[in-house]
Protein backbone atom coordinates (compact mmCIF):
# COMPACT_ATOMS: atom_id res chain seq x y z
CA UNK A 1 0.00 0.00 0.00
CA UNK A 2 2.87 2.11 1.02
CA UNK A 3 4.52 1.88 -2.57
CA UNK A 4 1.14 2.27 -4.32
CA UNK A 5 0.82 5.70 -2.83
CA UNK A 6 4.32 6.87 -3.12
CA UNK A 7 3.54 6.36 -6.99
CA UNK A 8 0.52 7.45 -6.99
CA UNK A 9 1.76 10.60 -5.65
CA UNK A 10 4.77 10.72 -7.66
CA UNK A 11 2.46 11.10 -10.73
CA UNK A 12 0.65 13.52 -9.61
CA UNK A 13 3.22 15.44 -8.98
CA UNK A 14 4.67 15.19 -12.37
CA UNK A 15 1.52 16.24 -13.61
CA UNK A 16 1.27 19.26 -11.72
CA UNK A 17 4.65 19.90 -13.16
CA UNK A 18 3.95 19.48 -16.58
CA UNK A 19 0.73 21.76 -16.27
CA UNK A 20 3.18 24.39 -14.21
CA UNK A 21 5.41 23.92 -16.96
CA UNK A 22 3.04 25.14 -19.75
CA UNK A 23 1.61 27.10 -17.70
CA UNK A 24 5.04 29.09 -17.90
CA UNK A 25 5.66 28.28 -21.47
CA UNK A 26 2.45 30.48 -22.51
CA UNK A 27 3.42 33.24 -19.79
CA UNK A 28 6.75 33.74 -21.12
CA UNK A 29 6.45 33.39 -24.76
CA UNK A 30 6.16 36.77 -27.01
CA UNK A 31 3.94 37.52 -29.27
CA UNK A 32 3.62 40.20 -31.78
CA UNK A 33 0.31 41.65 -33.34
CA UNK A 34 0.48 44.45 -36.65
CA UNK A 35 -1.77 45.40 -39.36
CA UNK A 36 -2.95 48.81 -40.07
CA UNK A 37 -5.42 51.45 -39.62
CA UNK A 38 -8.05 51.75 -42.28
CA UNK A 39 -10.14 54.99 -43.04
CA UNK A 40 -13.79 53.48 -43.79
CA UNK A 41 -14.57 56.25 -46.30
CA UNK A 42 -11.60 56.54 -48.50
CA UNK A 43 -10.22 52.64 -47.77
CA UNK A 44 -6.75 54.20 -47.20
CA UNK A 45 -4.19 53.01 -44.45
CA UNK A 46 -3.89 55.93 -41.82
CA UNK A 47 -1.33 56.96 -39.20
CA UNK A 48 -2.47 56.57 -35.72
CA UNK A 49 -1.75 56.92 -32.04
CA UNK A 50 -2.85 53.20 -30.22
CA UNK A 51 -2.87 52.60 -26.31
CA UNK A 52 -2.61 49.03 -25.20
CA UNK A 53 -4.40 48.25 -22.21
CA UNK A 54 -4.89 45.54 -20.42
CA UNK A 55 -8.69 44.40 -19.05
CA UNK A 56 -9.00 47.04 -16.11
CA UNK A 57 -8.34 49.98 -18.45
CA UNK A 58 -4.80 50.40 -16.95
CA UNK A 59 -2.23 51.62 -19.54
CA UNK A 60 0.64 49.65 -20.58
CA UNK A 61 2.20 51.07 -23.49
CA UNK A 62 1.53 53.91 -25.86
CA UNK A 63 2.35 53.77 -29.13
CA UNK A 64 2.43 55.49 -32.50
CA UNK A 65 2.46 54.51 -36.04
CA UNK A 66 2.76 56.22 -39.58
CA UNK A 67 1.66 53.32 -41.49
CA UNK A 68 1.82 49.54 -40.19
CA UNK A 69 1.54 49.31 -36.54
CA UNK A 70 3.69 46.82 -34.30
CA UNK A 71 2.46 46.20 -30.47
CA UNK A 72 5.08 43.53 -28.87
CA UNK A 73 5.25 41.83 -25.54
CA UNK A 74 2.11 40.37 -25.75
CA UNK A 75 1.45 37.68 -23.41
CA UNK A 76 -0.56 34.50 -24.63
CA UNK A 77 -4.05 34.37 -23.51
CA UNK A 78 -4.51 37.60 -22.23
CA UNK A 79 -7.04 39.92 -22.98
CA UNK A 80 -6.10 43.62 -23.46
CA UNK A 81 -7.81 46.82 -24.84
CA UNK A 82 -6.23 48.83 -27.66
CA UNK A 83 -7.87 52.20 -27.73
CA UNK A 84 -7.01 53.32 -31.36
CA UNK A 85 -6.76 56.98 -31.77
CA UNK A 86 -6.18 59.94 -34.89
CA UNK A 87 -7.31 63.74 -35.34
CA UNK A 88 -10.63 64.34 -37.27
CA UNK A 89 -11.63 60.42 -36.44
CA UNK A 90 -13.38 59.24 -34.11
CA UNK A 91 -11.81 56.87 -31.24
CA UNK A 92 -11.84 52.85 -30.95
CA UNK A 93 -12.11 50.54 -28.37
CA UNK A 94 -11.33 47.16 -29.47
CA UNK A 95 -10.87 44.19 -27.28
CA UNK A 96 -7.70 41.38 -28.77
CA UNK A 97 -7.15 37.89 -26.68
CA UNK A 98 -4.01 36.60 -27.51
CA UNK A 99 -3.94 32.97 -28.67
CA UNK A 100 -2.26 30.56 -26.49
CA UNK A 101 0.72 29.49 -27.81
CA UNK A 102 4.02 28.21 -26.19
CA UNK A 103 6.64 29.73 -28.59
CA UNK A 104 7.21 33.43 -30.73
CA UNK A 105 4.07 34.06 -32.70
CA UNK A 106 2.92 37.10 -34.86
CA UNK A 107 -0.40 37.94 -35.35
CA UNK A 108 -2.39 40.02 -37.77
CA UNK A 109 -5.37 41.85 -37.20
CA UNK A 110 -6.89 45.35 -39.17
CA UNK A 111 -8.89 47.64 -37.67
CA UNK A 112 -11.28 50.52 -39.50
CA UNK A 113 -11.71 53.98 -37.75
CA UNK A 114 -14.55 56.39 -38.86
CA UNK A 115 -14.03 60.32 -39.78
CA UNK A 116 -15.91 62.88 -38.35
CA UNK A 117 -17.56 64.81 -41.18
CA UNK A 118 -20.02 66.58 -42.57
CA UNK A 119 -23.25 64.01 -43.37
CA UNK A 120 -21.76 61.54 -40.91
CA UNK A 121 -24.05 59.44 -38.50
CA UNK A 122 -22.04 57.52 -35.44
CA UNK A 123 -24.39 54.64 -34.13
CA UNK A 124 -24.45 54.11 -30.44
CA UNK A 125 -24.35 50.48 -30.61
CA UNK A 126 -24.71 50.39 -27.44
CA UNK A 127 -28.25 51.97 -26.20
CA UNK A 128 -27.92 53.21 -22.80
CA UNK A 129 -31.27 52.46 -21.79
CA UNK A 130 -33.13 49.70 -20.53
CA UNK A 131 -36.37 47.80 -22.17
CA UNK A 132 -39.08 50.22 -21.93
CA UNK A 133 -37.34 53.15 -19.69
CA UNK A 134 -36.16 56.52 -20.53
CA UNK A 135 -33.97 56.49 -17.80
CA UNK A 136 -30.01 56.42 -18.50
CA UNK A 137 -28.21 53.37 -16.89
CA UNK A 138 -25.83 53.89 -14.30
CA UNK A 139 -21.77 53.99 -14.75
CA UNK A 140 -22.13 54.85 -18.89
CA UNK A 141 -20.00 57.63 -18.65
CA UNK A 142 -16.84 55.39 -20.47
CA UNK A 143 -19.25 54.73 -23.13
CA UNK A 144 -19.56 58.49 -24.36
CA UNK A 145 -15.77 59.36 -23.40
CA UNK A 146 -14.96 59.57 -26.61
CA UNK A 147 -18.11 61.43 -28.03
CA UNK A 148 -18.01 64.18 -25.08
CA UNK A 149 -14.28 64.64 -26.14
CA UNK A 150 -15.32 65.53 -29.63
CA UNK A 151 -18.02 67.68 -28.55
CA UNK A 152 -15.82 69.81 -26.12
CA UNK A 153 -12.91 70.32 -28.62
CA UNK A 154 -15.24 71.24 -31.88
CA UNK A 155 -16.92 74.42 -29.94
CA UNK A 156 -18.21 75.61 -33.61
CA UNK A 157 -19.83 72.22 -34.34
CA UNK A 158 -23.52 71.50 -34.70
CA UNK A 159 -24.55 67.72 -33.97
CA UNK A 160 -27.74 66.02 -33.94
CA UNK A 161 -29.23 63.53 -32.11
CA UNK A 162 -31.73 60.62 -34.18
CA UNK A 163 -33.54 58.10 -31.96
CA UNK A 164 -36.00 55.96 -33.35
CA UNK A 165 -38.20 53.74 -31.56
CA UNK A 166 -38.39 50.33 -31.44
CA UNK A 167 -41.57 50.22 -32.79
CA UNK A 168 -44.07 52.30 -34.57
CA UNK A 169 -46.64 51.87 -31.37
CA UNK A 170 -47.06 55.21 -30.00
CA UNK A 171 -45.91 54.02 -26.60
CA UNK A 172 -42.81 53.51 -28.38
CA UNK A 173 -42.38 56.39 -29.88
CA UNK A 174 -43.32 58.76 -26.61
CA UNK A 175 -40.20 56.33 -25.14
CA UNK A 176 -38.17 57.33 -27.98
CA UNK A 177 -38.78 60.77 -27.70
CA UNK A 178 -37.95 61.29 -23.94
CA UNK A 179 -34.89 59.40 -24.29
CA UNK A 180 -33.61 61.79 -26.67
CA UNK A 181 -34.25 64.55 -24.42
CA UNK A 182 -32.48 62.40 -21.65
CA UNK A 183 -29.59 61.53 -24.39
CA UNK A 184 -29.03 65.47 -24.81
CA UNK A 185 -29.32 66.53 -21.35
CA UNK A 186 -26.78 64.17 -20.56
CA UNK A 187 -24.17 65.60 -23.24
CA UNK A 188 -25.19 69.09 -21.79
CA UNK A 189 -24.60 68.24 -18.44
CA UNK A 190 -20.73 67.27 -19.22
CA UNK A 191 -20.17 70.99 -20.28
CA UNK A 192 -19.95 70.21 -24.19
CA UNK A 193 -18.66 73.29 -26.47
CA UNK A 194 -20.95 71.93 -29.62
CA UNK A 195 -24.42 72.94 -30.69
CA UNK A 196 -26.55 69.63 -30.19
CA UNK A 197 -29.95 69.79 -31.05
CA UNK A 198 -32.49 66.79 -30.79
CA UNK A 199 -35.04 64.65 -33.22
CA UNK A 200 -37.05 61.41 -32.73
CA UNK A 201 -38.74 59.39 -35.56
CA UNK A 202 -41.93 57.84 -34.84
CA UNK A 203 -40.83 55.26 -37.80
CA UNK A 204 -38.60 52.02 -37.43
CA UNK A 205 -34.94 52.72 -38.10
CA UNK A 206 -34.67 51.75 -41.96
CA UNK A 207 -30.95 50.99 -41.51
CA UNK A 208 -31.16 48.62 -38.40
CA UNK A 209 -34.79 47.70 -38.33
CA UNK A 210 -36.35 45.13 -35.50
CA UNK A 211 -34.67 41.48 -36.26
CA UNK A 212 -37.68 39.69 -37.81
CA UNK A 213 -36.30 36.48 -35.00
CA UNK A 214 -37.16 36.98 -31.50
CA UNK A 215 -33.59 37.62 -29.81
CA UNK A 216 -31.99 35.68 -27.24
CA UNK A 217 -32.65 36.70 -23.50
CA UNK A 218 -31.30 39.72 -21.83
CA UNK A 219 -30.88 40.71 -26.10
CA UNK A 220 -33.74 42.74 -27.12
CA UNK A 221 -34.60 45.66 -29.32
CA UNK A 222 -34.15 48.70 -27.95
CA UNK A 223 -34.61 50.83 -31.11
CA UNK A 224 -31.56 53.27 -32.51
CA UNK A 225 -29.64 56.39 -31.21
CA UNK A 226 -27.10 58.84 -33.65
CA UNK A 227 -24.72 61.25 -33.60
CA UNK A 228 -24.75 62.87 -36.78
CA UNK A 229 -22.11 65.68 -37.80
CA UNK A 230 -24.14 68.47 -39.40
CA UNK A 231 -20.98 70.81 -39.67
CA UNK A 232 -18.01 71.44 -38.13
Amino acid sequence: MKILFCLILITFNLHSEDSESIHQNFTFSSVVLRGVIIDVSTKEVVSSKITVMDENNKVQSRLEFKEEFFISNLTPGKTYILRIEKQGYFSLDEEYTVPLTNSYKEFSHDYVIEPIQVGFKYLVDVVPFDKGKSELKANIDYLFLDLVKIMRKYRKAKFQIEVYPKSENPNDTDIAKARGEVFKKYFVDKRIRASLTNVHYEITDPQYPPPVKKRAKGKSYKGSIYLKVLSI
